[in-house]
């Protein structure tokens, strides 16, 4: 069962005996119990699905969010690997290989799960993931997650075997 998230004492005790009751020590139950008592949580809002377009840097989840539970967020610099480093191409290519994630769909989602996410990423809608998974949602995250791994390693492959700029 995952910790629970917030700073009540209620909570924090349900953490330290959840961990102690599935076997781990007391002091590392406790130090659980901590780090997530002081975690900063997404504060949520506005359901959203697809592309996050704007202007903050690909790495700073800064976007506080809603997604349905079950969405899979491809990072930024894999869609931006994608669009040949042009995160704009990419995010365009993303909407074509997942039909359901477009912001239009979010508004039929019920309900959502606060996330702090960033500009540059593609948010994809469980039914997609569920569909790339053929029917099981876990193992669509699994493929995605192997699939989001290989772009990171041919983008590393592509970039270091580009010709330095031509100098004037």
């Amino acid at each position: 069962m995952p910790l629970k998230h917030g700073s009540s004492k209620e909570t924090f005790s349900e953490n330290v005996s959840e961990m102690v009751n599935s076997g781990h020590p007391q002091d590392q139950a406790l130090a659980a119990a901590y780090r997530i008592k002081r975690e900063k949580r997404a504060r949520g809002g506005k359901i959203h699905m697809g592309p996050v377009v704007g202007d903050t840097g690909g790495r700073s989840d800064k976007v506080d969010t809603s997604v349905p539970d079950g969405t899979y967020v491809i990072p930024s610099q894999a869609v931006s690997h994608l669009g040949e480093n042009n995160t704009m191409a990419g995010l365009k290519l993303l909407q074509h290989m997942f039909p359901n994630s477009s912001p239009k769909d979010a508004k039929k989602a019920k309900n959502g799960v606060p996330v702090a996410i960033a500009d540059g990423e593609f948010c994809v809608a469980p039914a997609d993931v569920k569909r790339v998974g053929g029917g099981d949602i876990e193992h669509g995250h699994h493929v995605l997650d192997n699939w989001v791994m290989q772009l990171k390693d041919d983008h590393i492959r592509t970039l270091s075997g580009l010709e330095p700029p031509v100098k004037d």
